[in-house]
């Protein structure tokens, strides 16, 4: 029933929301109060479109590794590489199989598939792979970004990335392993992302590849 979904969902939101001004730093506006339910608008629907996948249902949220459980460790040639983290959400098929879910407030149009061949948004597929090898919750189905302002997972997914989940999970690692490289080799030039720079990076001011974001 959506309407008592909406309720119960204003009413756990509420003391949260009251508290988010102090507790996240920022200033009151008049446009608040049309954001505080444009929120619970947003989390009601998500809530409802989640849901409406028979194939699958709610395992857990908030599932850590590398915290108070081992670390997700990657091995090439010799070396280590370990991660933690947490996974946001994952559901599970009658059969035992799961899907990972990764929130996003922002828009879908920073996680389409060509920003994951990119060597970006790589944490899905290591989530996947954390799900699989060091969390044991069982094999991979699939796996999405969800956006709570479109109300969508922007049509990229693990099982359609190239190789399926699998595919994806390696060229995730490939990409990881080359950052690390990068870090231990010191290359850290400053590159400023496609869409601009947002102006709020420290060294906007001075840096010479700054570039405002335009609209």
């Amino acid at each position: 029933d959506e309407e008592a979904l909406r309720q119960a969902v204003a009413a756990e939101a509420g003391p949260i929301l009251d508290a988010a001004p102090q507790t996240e730093g920022f200033r009151e506006t008049a446009w608040w109060s049309q954001t505080r339910q444009e929120i619970i608008e947003n989390v009601v629907d998500s809530v409802v479109a989640l849901g409406n996948d028979a194939a699958y249902e709610f395992l857990d949220s908030e599932v850590s590794f590398g915290f108070n459980s081992p670390p997700l460790v990657i091995e090439k040639e010799g070396d280590q590489l370990r991660l933690r983290g947490f996974i946001d959400r994952v559901d599970r098929t009658a059969g035992g199989r799961i899907r990972i879910i990764d929130y996003k407030l922002a828009g879908s149009s920073s996680y389409q598939k060509r920003h994951f061949a990119e060597g970006k948004r790589l944490q899905l597929p290591l989530y996947a792979l954390a799900a699989q090898q060091t969390l044991h919750l069982g094999g991979v189905k699939d796996g999405f970004y969800w956006h709570f302002q479109n109300i969508d997972d922007n049509n990229f997914t693990l099982a359609k990335a190239d190789g399926g989940v699998e595919g994806a999970i390696e060229t995730a690692v490939d990409h990881a392993w080359d950052i690390v490289q990068g870090v231990r080799e010191g290359r850290f030039f400053p590159r400023p992302p496609e869409q601009g720079c947002p102006d709020y990076c420290p060294a906007a001011s001075f840096c010479w590849q700054y570039r405002p974001r335009g609209f």
